[in-house]
């Protein structure tokens, strides 16, 4: 816990020198990183329960005559499109866990495991069956809309914020009259820096030890996404989490309707299903490719499936690959499952996984 005592170190530091001011009064760029970097310390681990809910305020239409992907409004009779996603985050640090739960059944459908660029995913239900995918990636399952980290001021468009930052140029801090502290950014398009084509705007909030409450990214002047946090949980003295959120993406400058809102995204916590800055098991974090199971490593450029190499298919390679096979089923938290989702219902018992063995043998088994 001594990551989580430095960060307190420097939130009761600001805590002692943030005051209200009657007006807006600027900060040293680097005192403003400091305290985002602290204050995205807090949380050290995590386990959240989370619900997405989407709902769209364009419609995407594609022409077939030339395959582009235009955009339009609904239609007065037109019922707007939902969609509605389940999502486990296990983090420790750097490592993170994620898992895809059905949201009408509750069943887990996948789970993501991400340590640095390692991305590695295991799919339970998909168009051919269970599946294991090994990538080079930070972003989790379904992009970076649905991503609890964003929250907690360690990410922004899956890269870390405090780099995203601290790589630009000229960085503007400021304290409002509220006291809230303000960092912002503007594009650097002649630099090959992560995100030099967007502005970003960082509003860190006081009462909540210093936590982004409102992040905004800018694209040619408009914004681009907004995340800001609606509701916070105290789950330790003076220590928050967000517990629900809003990312609102906004359509592109070179795009149709510029600058209008094209979904939005609502994030809502179980906080009674989860827990902050308590121990995590790093075995959650070891994922492997059950045995029989199809195992795509477009790391290496290699495929094989049930542990063994393709025949006549990178032999060498496979013999040596980081992947560990087992007999068994991995544990995959079955306990925690067991735990009811208020807003749905999990079945007592879960379906045995099966191979269509036709549609693996024909995208994975011919060896001619």
């Amino acid at each position: 816990m001594a990551r989580f005592s430095t960060a307190m170190i420097g939130l009761l530091w600001a805590a002692t020198f943030i005051r209200p001011a009657s007006g807006t009064d600027e900060l040293p760029p680097a005192v403003g990183l400091q305290y985002l970097k602290a204050a995205s310390e807090i949380v050290a681990t995590c386990d959240v329960a989370y619900r997405v809910e989407i709902s769209w305020n364009l419609v995407a239409v594609k022409d077939d005559s030339t395959g582009v992907i235009k955009m339009r409004r609904h239609f007065p009779s037109e019922v707007s499109r939902r969609e509605t996603y389940l999502y486990r985050l296990i983090s420790d640090r750097e490592k993170y866990r994620y898992e895809l739960f059905n949201p009408g059944s509750g069943k887990l459908e996948a789970v993501c495991v991400i340590i640095k660029a390692d991305w590695r995913y295991k799919e339970f239900v998909g168009r051919t069956g269970p599946s294991f995918t090994v990538r080079q990636k930070t972003s989790p399952p379904g992009g970076s809309w649905r991503d609890y980290r964003e929250f907690l001021g360690t990410h922004f468009s899956e890269y870390p914020l405090h780099h995203l930052l601290s790589e630009r140029n000229a960085i503007r801090a400021s304290r409002d009259h509220e006291g809230r502290v303000i960092l912002e950014v503007d594009p650097e398009p002649d630099r090959l820096i992560s995100g030099s084509l967007n502005g970003y705007r960082v509003v860190m909030n006081p009462k909540r030890g210093l936590m982004a409450e409102e992040l905004v990214g800018y694209y040619k002047g408009l914004p681009e996404h907004k995340n800001e946090v609606i509701e916070w949980h105290e789950f330790a003295k003076g220590a928050f989490a967000p517990v629900k959120m809003r990312i609102t993406s906004y359509q592109p400058a070179n795009r149709e309707f510029p600058g209008q809102v094209y979904c939005v995204h609502d994030m809502i916590v179980d906080v009674s299903r989860s827990s902050w800055n308590r121990p995590v098991d790093p075995g959650l974090f070891e994922l492997h490719a059950d045995s029989g199971m199809p195992v795509v490593d477009s790391v290496k450029g290699v495929m094989t499936m049930g542990g063994k190499a393709k025949p006549g298919e990178n032999i060498d390679e496979l013999a040596n690959q980081p992947i560990k096979f087992q007999s068994g089923p991995p544990p995959e938290t079955n306990d925690w499952l067991k735990k009811p989702w208020p807003w749905t219902t999990v079945g007592a018992s879960s379906a045995a996984l099966m191979l269509v063995a036709g549609g693996l043998w024909w995208r994975f088994g011919r060896t001619g």
